[in-house]
């Protein structure tokens, strides 16, 4: 499965007085087909992929008087250094806290480039909120006349408000554009963690070949759960279903268990297992496609929908005891566990009636 999105520029923002001793500017680049630098002008954006990198290019361009600049960047999360994200940051920038401050004094007309390409991170549905991720650049600039300058380049910013503040958003606006979809039911996403990554190779399949992808599994619950794994399609092209019927999935805990083994579509939810509170398992799913398929499967891309399920104990009582009207699975449990259970406590009471009987004969 792939995770895409659109990285688009949205509006710049502008702070402070800007004269004309300080007149700063952010501009966007990329490369283009033919390796060479184009403006970044696609304010509707462009689709990317978790774990790609990018080509965008950012400059800040001083048509002011000589300054010193330095510059914040949000992007993911603040635990990471933002240098481990991007290629071509050039060693001219100090951080210190919040901010990267340039070390030489930005004349006019000087151009920096502050990077060249930009990865997206390969767990960027974990890492979205709202499926958005959000890279914001803020440069600011002081004059280069009457700031002292001092070792740490940070202290020639103190008590000074920046001349000019300038700032550039970029939303990646996540969405799947995989053939294989992943869904969840009952907050199962809390404790299962799969991949962007996973069955990635699913739409580019051929003839013979066998590709594996895993999950995580880790009862978050106070409770005992079950887990459930279901494969279905809304594919009606028929040789795509075909495809899809000849395909065969195993599944295989930490423990060298096999849960499953069988087609890849099945007619009913596959038991991956019980787990205690805090019980934790990777899942190892390996798929094979038959090597005697002729050619013409191997340009197909068939859609995979998987749906992750999980139900607590408590609540599968619940339903024994509660079952929804139409809901025959329940009722049939319901009326089997009812009966069995008015089974035993006849045969409790014939036996009670046998012990009586026998302490009246003697």
């Amino acid at each position: 499965m792939s995770v895409s999105g659109i990285l688009a520029l949205t509006n710049q923002e502008v702070t402070g007085i800007s004269t004309s001793a300080v007149d700063i500017e952010i501009r966007e680049f990329k490369l283009n087909s033919n390796n060479q630098e184009e403006e970044y002008t696609e304010s509707n954006g462009r689709r990317v992929l978790g774990g790609e990198t990018v080509s965008l290019i950012p400059k800040i361009y001083n048509f002011g008087e000589n300054c010193y600049i330095r510059i914040k960047v949000d992007y993911v999360d603040d635990q990471t250094d933002f240098r481990n994200y991007v290629s071509g940051f050039s060693d001219k920038w100090d951080k210190s806290g919040d901010y990267y401050y340039y070390k030489d004094v930005v004349k006019k007309n000087d151009i920096i480039t502050l990077f060249n390409t930009i990865d997206i991170p390969d767990d960027i549905r974990e890492k979205s909120e709202n499926g958005v991720i959000e890279l914001k650049i803020c440069a600011e600039a002081i004059q280069e006349k009457n700031t002292e300058i001092k070792e740490n380049l940070s202290e020639n910013w103190e008590g000074i408000t920046p001349a000019q503040s300038i700032g550039n958003a970029y939303n990646l606006d996540i969405e799947n554009n995989s053939k294989t979809v992943i869904r969840y039911e009952n907050d199962t996403n809390k404790d299962v963690s799969v991949p962007n990554s996973f069955l990635n190779s699913f739409s580019r399949i051929m003839p013979g070949d066998r590709f594996k992808d895993s999950i995580e599994i880790k009862n978050s619950s106070k409770e005992n759960k079950k887990y459930y794994i279901r494969t279905d399609t809304n594919e009606n092209n028929t040789k795509e279903l075909e495809l899809l019927d000849k395909i065969e999935l195993i599944i295989v805990n930490q423990g060298g268990s096999i849960l499953y083994s069988g087609k890849l579509l099945t007619s009913s939810p596959i038991f991956l297992g019980e787990y205690s509170p805090n019980d934790e398992d990777k899942l190892e799913f390996y798929i094979s496609i038959p090597s005697e398929l002729e050619n013409e499967y191997s340009i197909l891309s068939p859609n995979l929908n998987l749906v992750l399920s999980s139900e607590e104990e408590s609540r599968i009582w619940e339903r024994i005891i509660n079952p929804k009207t139409g809901d025959s699975f329940d009722l049939t449990i319901t009326i089997f566990i009812l009966s069995s259970i008015s089974l035993i406590i006849l045969m409790i009471i014939a036996c009670i009636e046998k012990r009586k009987e026998n302490i009246d004969s003697i």
